[in-house]
């Protein structure tokens, strides 16, 4: 009965944690990069914007399906493990529910978007539109690959719970054909992530509207990648334990978070989009389904040679 009492405000102070980090991220992003061109912005400037209510862009408000979209990408939050944590909801489908709760984004996202404008809905490149959903479908790849290797070498745990692979660093039980697989599938991931620094201006004006629902994105996408590909923690390695553990493995989670946000994702989305430009129209779409299908195939090696 208490746990049922505690759990709402534990959820509210665990949304207002995430948004909360999700904008100091941008903030530095936007430093790192200047973005928002203004010399007198800081990296608290995002998070003071939200305290004084100052979320969507002046003389025009976010459509309500943006809103919506926001609270479904920080929802997925909670079935993220951070550090030694669990995730907040530990429930045995729980990447399945992450990856519905994607979906709905995506949708009222598009909602949204075209609420707002149709003109500028029909004037973008349907490719960044559409990059949460390509995230979501290589995601969904990715963990089913994963379902199936740790189902066949006989690993605990439930199969469709990021827990699993969390907590086991699949770098330790896979041999180098499986390792091969995760560096594909790691860049599977990276090259569909959204990105603020390599983004076209229409867009990006065009989610600056609500500065929330543009940080939560742009962190999401590494939080996952993290989890997933660099579960290391810290906590045991200087001897800590109980509350200090967790601390310092939640802090190092996000710092890691922080480096694929500003330091991988970035310059591999650069590169990846500038090959793609070389392409002919037909072929656009090789280098994803390139990254993705050999991270498959090196994992069904990795179970049967």
């Amino acid at each position: 009965m208490i746990n049922f009492i505690i759990m709402p405000f534990s959820a509210v102070a665990f949304i207002y944690l995430i948004i909360s980090i999700t904008l100091l991220f941008i903030g530095i992003e936007n430093a790192v990069f200047n973005i928002s061109g203004n010399a007198t912005e800081s990296i608290f400037s995002p998070f003071k914007r939200f305290i004084e209510g100052k979320i969507h862009r002046e003389g025009k408000k976010a459509p309500r399906a943006l809103y919506m979209s926001s609270l479904f990408l920080i929802a997925v939050y909670f079935f993220i493990p951070m550090g030694s944590l669990p995730q907040f909801f530990s429930v045995r489908g729980g990447f399945l529910i992450a990856v519905s709760l994607l979906v709905l984004a995506q949708n009222f996202y598009i909602r949204g978007l075209k609420q707002y404008s149709k003109e500028i809905y029909f004037s973008i490149d349907r490719n960044l539109i559409n990059i949460l959903f390509k995230f979501t479908v290589a995601l969904l790849l990715v963990l089913i690959t994963l379902a199936w290797f740790v189902i066949n070498i006989g690993v605990p745990g439930s199969i469709f719970c990021l827990n699993t692979y969390a907590a086991m660093p699949l770098a330790g039980v896979t041999n180098f054909w499986g390792r091969i697989g995760l560096v594909f599938f790691f860049f599977s991931l990276v090259v569909v992530s959204p990105c603020r620094k390599v983004r076209r201006a229409e867009l990006t004006e065009y989610t600056s509207l609500l500065e929330v629902y543009d940080a939560v994105r742009s962190t999401l996408c590494p939080a996952i990648i993290t989890a997933i590909f660099v579960p290391v923690n810290i906590g045991l390695l200087f001897g800590l334990a109980g509350i200090p553990m967790y601390a310092a493995d939640f802090v190092f989670y996000w710092l890691k978070v922080l480096i694929v946000q500003i330091a991988v994702i970035p310059p591999i989305r650069a590169a990846y989009l500038g090959m793609k430009e070389r392409l002919p129209l037909g072929w656009k779409s090789s280098p994803y389904l390139f990254l993705s299908y050999s991270g498959v195939a090196f994992f069904l090696a990795n179970l049967y040679l």
